[in-house]
């Protein structure tokens, strides 16, 4: 296959190629014009595409599919995810649907896994899109993949100064200086989101290589205590100049104790305080717990969901 033309077959008037860093502006208003069509929200900066890219090898990992004006049509990138899948996130520019563009698009993300060695579970692939993209979706369940979840995105933008967070009697909010003790908001985020991990179940290793990674700022660990054992944990993260809560857990026998709304507030103070005012996080639509209650009630409102979808590839599949 050639390097110049990594899709073959695509309609007349269409050809695709491998990104080079040159295409990160064109890329990004590809994306953001996609989101917005679908749900009315622009979400990506150039600098959150840049990082994303740092993680891959774009002239291998990242393709796009080009008009015939030279302008970017469609566009997808394929890097590493938990448990040995790969998780693919591809658009077609609105204009340029129902040309078999994404079908093509999803085709070389499989072929493209193949040539990376098998997980434990063999060859496993994510593609991430719009909720709201009826169309990305019926082409992922007609190639066989299953909807594996569903992911709020909440935000608020802070007008004032947050409320400060109440505890109940004998709980309190503990800050910390240095390092966080990384095994101990691992055994409350382990506790919270046992039921929720999306595709694998996650190692300690792999959570604290995430924890650790991209926007970590210890500043935004928060935790709360009952005595000398910690009950509840928020993790935040410098996201681009937002602020994105990336986990907030509380251990089961003492939810709805008012624990998780003082960790969020926590949080809105602590980016407050940052000068940050735009906060968002996401979470599981099939958390059991329903935490979407929690943070519509200190004043989050809903952007958008995306969709996992997950398939398993044969080697002889593609």
């Amino acid at each position: 296959m050639s390097q110049d033309a990594p899709i073959p077959g695509l309609p007349t008037g269409y050809r695709s190629r491998f990104a080079t860093i040159e295409d990160l502006p064109a890329t990004t208003a590809l994306y953001n014009i996609c989101e917005i069509a679908d749900s009315g929200v622009s979400d990506y900066s150039e600098e959150e595409v840049r990082s994303e890219w740092q993680e891959l090898e774009i002239g291998r990992d990242v393709v796009l599919i080009l008009g015939q004006d030279g302008q970017i049509t469609g566009a997808i990138q394929v890097g590493g995810y938990t448990g040995g899948a790969h998780l693919g996130s591809g658009y077609v520019h609105p204009d340029h649907t129902g040309q078999g563009l994404g079908r093509a698009l999803v085709e070389w993300s499989e072929r493209r896994i193949q040539e990376n060695p098998p997980g434990e579970q063999g060859h496993r692939l994510v593609h991430a899109t719009n909720g709201a993209n009826l169309a990305a979706a019926n082409l992922l369940l007609s190639t066989g993949f299953e909807l594996q979840k569903n992911f709020v995105r909440m935000r608020i933008d802070l007008e004032g100064e947050p409320e400060t967070p109440v505890l109940p009697e004998r709980f309190r909010l503990e800050t910390f200086s240095g390092e966080p003790d990384l095994e101990g908001f691992y055994s409350v985020v382990e506790e919270a989101f046992r039921d929720q991990w999306s595709i694998a179940p996650r190692t300690f290793e792999n959570w604290k290589e995430a924890a650790l990674g991209s926007g970590y700022d210890p500043n935004h660990w928060s935790q709360v205590f009952h005595g000398g054992e910690r009950v509840g944990i928020a993790i935040g993260l410098n996201d681009f100049g937002e602020g994105w809560i990336r986990w907030v857990g509380v251990r089961e026998k003492h939810r709805r104790a008012g624990i998780g709304r003082a960790l969020m507030l926590d949080q809105f103070a602590r980016y407050w305080k940052a000068g940050v005012t735009r906060i968002g996080l996401g979470f599981d639509q099939t958390n059991l717990s329903d935490p979407g209650r929690l943070y519509e009630r200190v004043g989050m409102a809903p952007v958008m969901v995306t969709a996992l979808y997950v398939k398993t590839i044969d080697a002889d599949a593609v």
